[in-house]
């Protein structure tokens, strides 16, 4: 008699038995067996012959999926682990809710990370939820910008182009803002023409954080605004009681002397205190050049990149007035030069 929480082999065997004689094309039976062979007769020639026959009649069952992910694991094979990985994912969306952080973890393992790269170059229905998991939790820079470039990302696609964007910072965060860049360079298909891009705020930024990220939260609006004459700037209107950053960029760097100049007006209609900053941060924390008080005119600062500071980062911030108003800034001609 089995005993309590003991598996009755030979009743789950003899149904499955069953269920095959009766029908067969019953994905499940063949899988019973192969478990059947794997647990109480440590026989896995028998129970692969099992798993076969399971994902022969439907490559659906996401059990039989999981069997082969299992034991292709557990022997090492990640390449065969993949394909299963792979029509799992394809065929189940109970599969990615489970599968999808474990393979995001995997891909820390930069071996992984190019196994995987030629399912994901395939476009199959799960790289965008992969990518999403991937930016957001992935651990290795190197793993992410690999699957990244194989994903043949549309970056005119909104979606993909978003993708992308969060892949850069994520490794940038991840410590790698030379992988970022070059990264950028590759799946962006360009460079910068200068150290900061599109000082003249000319062109609607694309891919921050190597173009401007404008911030839209806490009432700040940073736009894009062309004057009558054709020239254009950055309109900052900060309401009251508003503080926080406006717009930012990182920038590579190298060792040496470097010129930031900017043009600014304030717009005398509005708030009269509200303030603007300009600061220039080596990623490692180290401060290059900071005005406390952005006044208006053209003015132009001085700073040394020491040895060590592979990339700044390029911020404006802002304090709202305190008069219930809304001071309005027009910034332009933003310029970083080498001295």
């Amino acid at each position: 008699m089995t005993k309590p929480g003991q598996a009755d082999y030979s009743l789950a065997q003899a149904m499955a038995e069953r269920a095959l004689r009766r029908q067969a094309l019953i994905p499940a039976a063949a899988r019973a067996m192969a478990l059947i062979a794997v647990l109480r007769d440590r026989n896995p020639a028998v129970a692969e012959r099992f798993m076969n026959l399971s994902e022969r009649m439907s490559r659906r069952d996401y059990a039989t999926q999981l069997l082969f992910i299992q034991t292709n694991v557990e022997r090492g094979d990640v390449g065969s682990a993949l394909v299963h990985y792979d029509r799992a994912l394809r065929t189940s969306e109970e599969a990615r809710t489970t599968l999808l952080p474990i393979l995001v973890a995997a891909v820390g393992d930069e071996g992984i990370a190019h196994e995987l790269a030629p399912f994901l170059a395939q476009q199959p229905m799960w790289k965008g939820d992969f990518l999403t998991a991937l930016v957001l939790n992935g651990q290795n820079a190197r793993s992410i910008a690999t699957l990244l470039a194989a994903s043949r990302l549309q970056l005119d696609h909104l979606a993909d182009r978003a993708l992308f964007v969060q892949g850069m910072q994520r490794i940038v965060q991840l410590g790698d803002p030379r992988l970022a860049y070059a990264t950028y360079r590759r799946v962006g298909g360009k460079g910068k023409t200068t150290l900061l891009a599109d000082g003249d705020f000319s062109t609607d930024p694309v891919l921050p954080p190597f173009d401007w990220s404008f911030n839209d939260a806490g009432g700040i609006s940073a736009v894009r605004e062309q004057g009558d004459g054709g020239k254009w700037a950055l309109r900052i209107d900060l309401p009251s009681g508003s503080r926080g950053w406006v717009a930012r960029q990182l920038v590579m760097m190298e060792p040496g002397r470097y010129r930031l100049s900017r043009t600014i007006s304030v717009d005398g209609s509005g708030g009269s205190d509200g303030q603007l900053s300009m600061t220039v941060n080596c990623i490692n924390g180290t401060v290059l050049m900071h005005e406390d008080k952005m006044m208006s005119s053209r003015t132009a600062f001085d700073m040394t990149v020491p040895d060590g500071c592979i990339a700044a980062w390029v911020v404006i911030e802002g304090v709202g007035p305190l008069d219930g108003a809304v001071t309005t800034f027009r910034l332009s001609d933003v310029k970083l030069t080498p001295k």
